[in-house]
């Protein structure tokens, strides 16, 4: 009788089991192919030492990557330098550093009652540096196209 007992417990938990099963060996990420993609900026002969690229598909979702101090990158679509979508990509780049020349906190106290104050200081002047042309951070004026293959791709932007 035991056996038995055991024999349908066992049956009945895998009757129940069974769907869930079924479903979640169908689930799973359900991903355009991408290939590793890297290359360099450059503007005016000299590396873009900071910003981030972008590769945006016709469809689909875009790729990015941080411009390194030596103008290199590297991109990402869903998992860290996986690369981008195959096909072909509308480029922009976006590459600015924000330069302020105000005085700066030297503790944490310090920041906090700077910035409870409310008020910017009159002496402080910043201003945002583009390291390369506006234009190219825009779609729409970027210019600039890349086709992504299946194989490793690298691409240079000579701006």
């Amino acid at each position: 009788m035991i056996r038995k007992t055991s024999f349908c417990r066992v049956f009945v938990l895998l009757l129940l089991l069974a769907p869930w099963l079924v479903i979640a060996a169908g689930c799973g990420p359900n991903r355009p192919e991408v290939a590793k993609v890297k290359g360099r900026v450059t503007f005016r002969g000299a590396p873009v030492a900071s910003g981030t690229i972008f590769f945006w598909p016709e469809t689909g979702r875009p790729a990015r990557g941080k411009i390194a101090s030596d103008g290199t990158f590297s991109l990402t679509t869903f998992d860290a330098d996986d690369g981008a979508v195959l096909g072909t990509h509308c480029v922009t780049i976006e590459a600015t550093i924000v330069h302020d020349s105000g005085p700066k906190p030297t503790s944490m106290e310090e920041e906090i009652a700077m910035a409870n104050k409310g008020k910017p200081n009159p002496q402080a002047k910043s201003f945002v540096q583009q390291l390369v042309p506006q234009k190219y951070s825009n779609r729409a004026t970027s210019g600039l196209s890349a086709t992504v293959k299946r194989e490793d791709n690298s691409f240079d932007f000579n701006l």
